[in-house]
């Protein structure tokens, strides 16, 4: 039975692969269109300086701590989804290769989650800037923030593993995910700030239960000057156990049926 661990290992050995073939990806995603790679930042630009600047106006003279919100949270919560939505269609958009040869699965997991990385990079300087605007950038918090990011990154590849199974098999459950994730926009601190929604309401319990809230909370708020809730660290600290467990099992057992979903 394949091992979860043993693949990964020969992933992170020889990352050619998915390394040039998520790359790739971008590339020839850009390439065509006049503006090229700009695309990538253009939807953060968007929601900083457009929504972001939009809705501030509504509580005049807290613009600019609004935009760094609204830019850091985006950012954080594109790249979550898009690691989530790319792990669901991973393997049956690779079926010719995995037919054709004999490539790590994990390779193509690594290679979902390298994608949504790189588009997460190219949006990094045009949200520093939104911070940099801020009164409220705590330059102390980077370490921090650096420490979450690394600890969200862990997070979403672990359950990117269970997802590209569930999306193998299930030929319509990325179409699910997709309309899942949507609908947690709208229960995820985003173009609102955590505040409006105080433990004990409907409001506040829907936030807390959901994992996206948590995973952008630990990278944002040191940013920012706030404080993460000793809730979010046990939340985070759950599910990233439960994920690696799911991940290896689900792996171990699984994994061998891949050519046949797809």
């Amino acid at each position: 039975m394949s091992s979860l661990i043993r693949d990964t290992r020969e992933s992170l050995r020889r990352p050619d692969h998915w390394l040039y073939s998520s790359w790739l990806t971008i590339v020839s995603g850009t390439r065509r269109n006049i503006l090229g790679v700009f695309w990538l930042v253009f939807p953060t630009m968007v929601y900083i300086w457009g929504i972001g600047w939009f809705i501030s106006m509504l509580n005049p003279g807290k613009a600019r701590p609004f935009m760094a919100h609204v830019g850091i949270s985006y950012v954080l919560f594109r790249f979550v989804v898009g690691v989530i939505n790319d792990s669901a269609v991973v393997y049956r958009m690779s079926a010719p290769y995995i037919s054709d040869g004999k490539v790590c699965y994990t390779d193509y997991v690594f290679s979902a989650v390298f994608r949504s990385v790189a588009i997460l990079l190219f949006s990094v300087p045009v949200v520093f800037i939104a911070l940099l605007m801020s009164e409220q950038f705590a330059f102390s918090g980077v370490p921090m923030a650096m420490l979450g990011m690394a600890i969200t990154l862990l997070i979403v590849s672990v359950w990117a593993i269970p997802i590209s199974l569930l999306g193998a098999k299930l030929p319509d459950f990325a179409e699910f995910v997709g309309n899942l994730t949507m609908a947690l926009f709208l229960v995820t601190p985003i173009i609102w700030y955590p505040a409006s929604a105080p433990a004990g309401t409907l409001q506040g319990d829907l936030m807390r239960i959901n994992p996206l809230h948590h995973l952008i909370a630990i990278v944002r708020a040191p940013l920012v000057g706030e404080v993460v809730e000793p809730l979010t660290w046990m939340y985070l600290a759950v599910i990233a156990v439960a994920g690696f467990l799911l991940a290896i099992f689900s792996y171990k057992a699984f994994s061998k049926r891949i050519p046949m979903w797809i």
